[in-house]
Formats: C-alpha cells, structure tokens, sequence
C-alpha cells in the first residue's frame, strides 16, 4: 500500500519520549530533503510535538550526516528551540541505528551541538554513553530569589552544571512535595540564566541513591533526562552528598552514573526502547 506522508519513528528512554526523522534509511523510514523542509518550520515541530494534537513527544531528533562522526543529532524541543544534548535521546537513536544497520561498530559516535558523544551498547536495549566531562561552575552554589506561591521571595540555593546543555541542580526534602512547575518554570527563565536552563530538584535518599525530579528547557516536566542526571551526579559528587557509583532514580526509572572527578569523562548507563513507527499527514 503507497503511504502518502512523512515517516517516523517514535521511541523513549525511561519515559523521555522522543520522535526521530532519518534521512539515512533508504526503506520506508527515509525522510526527503522535501519532508525536512517542513519538518524544520516551528510551529509545525509544536503540532508534532503535541501530545494532544500530535504524535506528542519531549524531543525530536533529525539525523543527518556528519563529518566528524557516525552521524549528526538536531535536537528540537517540544516549543520549537534547539537544543545542544540529551543524554537519553543519545541512547535511543544508539538503538535506532543498531535495529536499523546503522550502528555497525562496537561504539557509535554521534555528533551534537554539545559535541561528540560515544555510546556502547552493554546488554540488549541498555546502552553506556560517555558524556563528556562535566563543568561545573562555583561548586560552594549560588543563589537565585524566586517568588512563592503566596507571592513572598524564596532564596535557593543552586549549583550550576554544563554538560554540553545548562543545567541548575538544587536540593530539596522531598521532590514529590515540591512544587515543579511553579519552580521550575521561574528558575528556567531567570535572567541569571540569558540561555534559559534544565532545572533539577534532588533528594538524596543515601550516598548512592539520588531522587530527581527535572524541569526540562523548552519541554516542562520530563519522566527522565540523562544529561540532567548526569549534572545532578556531578553536583552531588563534588558537593561530597554522593559517591561513585550512583544511581539516579527519576519518575521513569533509574540511570546508573559513575564519575572519577577532575577531568574525567561522567558515563550513563540505562535503557531505550521503540514505541511505534507511523507517518505524518502532509496536510
């Protein structure tokens, strides 16, 4: 049967749903320069993205050629902006290419605006990335005045993490009493921050066990998200609250993280699967 549309495919890590455009597949699944050119408009990223009116999806993935590695990520958020990493999206598209013939190596190198980033596959399904090596900024924290609910000011404490993408860790008591949207929301476009930023919230359960809730640039909440994980690894770990290796536990499930400190890359261990391939209407 002639399907008349653009291709896709929809997959998820831990709940961090993305949806991919391919232009390397020469099947079914192949995206054409004439399908990329709307596929790029804006407000057509929003109506795909959608989760109402679309496909729905956290992210969406364009993959394209590269000249320095395996292939080119473009991560789009769910409003439309571009983003530099995401950790585990990195991890979906590692399945994508092994199920569809495009991870033929022992190691995939997938290039992103946050640079290169190298994925093993180490069980079926769970794949290790290292993520480079984390930046931290200020560890003793900073401070940021945000309002209340009840319209008072609030002092938090933050530390500020780059992991090819911003991100403002800060702990609390208990991330499900915490109220994201309304924090997350006020720190994520906080004139400290000209870039915007990801904002974690984190519960340190014990040295090796962190509960983390993640306010996502330009997407909200999020189920999970693996460069945040890693930021929050990094933080807790130079702020001697965690030690090597940890797991972080998110509302989609938990990442494995370890981090030697200085100058050495920070690896994330988890899962990725695929929901479903479809296509979209031209019209």
């Amino acid at each position: 049967m002639n399907i008349q549309g653009i291709p896709f495919t929809k997959m998820h890590g831990l709940g961090n749903d993305f949806i991919i455009f391919d232009t390397f597949i020469s099947d079914s699944r192949k995206v054409t320069d004439a399908h990329l050119s709307l596929i790029s408009q804006k407000d057509l990223i929003k109506k795909i993205a959608d989760r109402h009116f679309g496909v729905g999806a956290d992210q969406i993935f364009i993959l394209t050629h590269s000249n320095k590695a395996d292939l080119k990520m473009q991560i789009l958020n769910s409003d439309g902006s571009e983003a530099e990493m995401c950790g585990n999206g990195i991890r979906t598209v590692a399945l994508y290419a092994k199920t569809y013939g495009l991870f033929k190596k022992k190691m995939l190198e997938v290039e992103t605006l946050g640079g290169v980033k190298k994925v093993v596959e180490e069980t079926i399904g769970e794949f290790t990335v290292d993520m480079g090596v984390p930046v931290l900024t200020k560890t003793e924290g900073q401070t940021l005045q945000i309002k209340k609910q009840d319209g008072s000011v609030k002092h938090v404490l933050f530390f500020e993490a780059n992991m090819g993408n911003p991100h403002a860790v800060t702990y609390v008591e208990s991330t499900e009493q915490t109220p994201l949207e309304f924090f997350g929301r006020q720190i994520e476009t906080h004139l400290h921050f000209p870039n915007k930023t990801n904002v974690e919230f984190v519960e340190v359960l014990s040295r090796n066990h962190l509960k983390v809730r993640v306010w996502e640039r330009g997407a909200g909440e999020t189920l999970a998200c693996g460069s945040g994980a890693c930021a929050v690894a990094a933080v807790a770990i130079a702020t001697r609250k965690a030690t090597s290796p940890l797991e972080v536990e998110l509302p989609g499930g938990v990442l494995k993280l370890k981090w030697e400190g200085n100058a050495k890359p920070i690896l994330m261990t988890g899962p990725a699967q695929e929901s479903f391939f479809g296509y979209l209407p031209l019209v």
